[in-house]
């Protein structure tokens, strides 16, 4: 009788860790984005740009240069660096990720780096777009826009669940990483426009601007730094 009444409580127990398992199953498959495309997303016309400091503690920078410390391009130089001039892949549908999107990027020169002319290559993107009205842009970082070349400055990641290919890419800074070749005269933002929603403005009007700041210390610092970057690669 004990015997019986054991193995029914075994049952039910070994039962609810089956529901169990289901249900956090299912509440963690709807915590990812990897099945939100970008372009969907951007579908609203709605969406705003806002800025957003990463902070640079050992929790929160996620192996990010601190861009205070970035004077000049030699900075951006880091060990194992891949400098290269590149543009988006146009058939590439760019997901959606917790706190960031993956892109893939076509290789034109490699600089520095394995890389080649023509390699393919999939990179994060510091964008958070995770709010139905607002992209937050880590440290004014602005997404790669189709048709645009650009001078990278990227870190190499071990790549465990993104795709086929052995590593995955992300800039090195959030904010001195990335230089847009041959992009128009970059607009200073005021603080209120970048922090204030009701003064922010919308994506699709703002998207081609090659980086979104308010701190003119900040701001002149990135002209000093894509004037040195394009007198040496573009």
């Amino acid at each position: 009788m004990r015997k019986k009444t054991g193995i029914k409580i075994c049952s039910v127990i070994f039962a609810l860790v089956i529901i169990f398992c289901i249900i956090a199953g299912r509440i963690t498959a709807h915590s990812y984005k990897d099945n939100v495309e970008l372009d969907k997303y951007l579908d609203n016309k709605d969406v705003k740009i806002a800025y957003y400091g990463m902070g640079y503690d050992s929790v929160t920078n996620r192996g990010y240069l601190d861009n205070d410390e970035i004077q000049c391009v030699d900075d951006l130089k880091t060990k194992d660096v891949v400098i290269v001039k590149a543009r988006l892949n146009s058939g590439f549908k760019r997901k959606i990720y917790y706190e960031c999107i993956l892109s893939k990027i076509d290789i034109i020169a490699c600089y520095k780096g394995n890389l080649k002319s023509g390699d393919s290559i999939n990179i994060f993107e510091p964008v958070d777009c995770g709010f139905k009205d607002q992209i937050l842009c880590a440290d004014g970082y602005s997404m790669m826009q189709q048709d645009k070349e650009y001078i990278l400055f990227l870190k190499t990641l071990k790549n465990t669940y993104f795709g086929l290919d052995k590593y995955v890419y992300a800039p090195n800074s959030t904010l001195y990483s990335k230089y847009m070749i041959g992009s128009e005269k970059l607009k200073l933002f005021s603080e209120e426009e970048l922090e204030e929603h009701e003064d922010m403005h919308l994506y699709s009007e703002m998207k081609e601007q090659e980086v979104y700041l308010y701190e003119k210390t900040k701001y002149d610092k990135y002209l000093k730094l894509k004037k040195e970057v394009m007198q040496k690669y573009k």
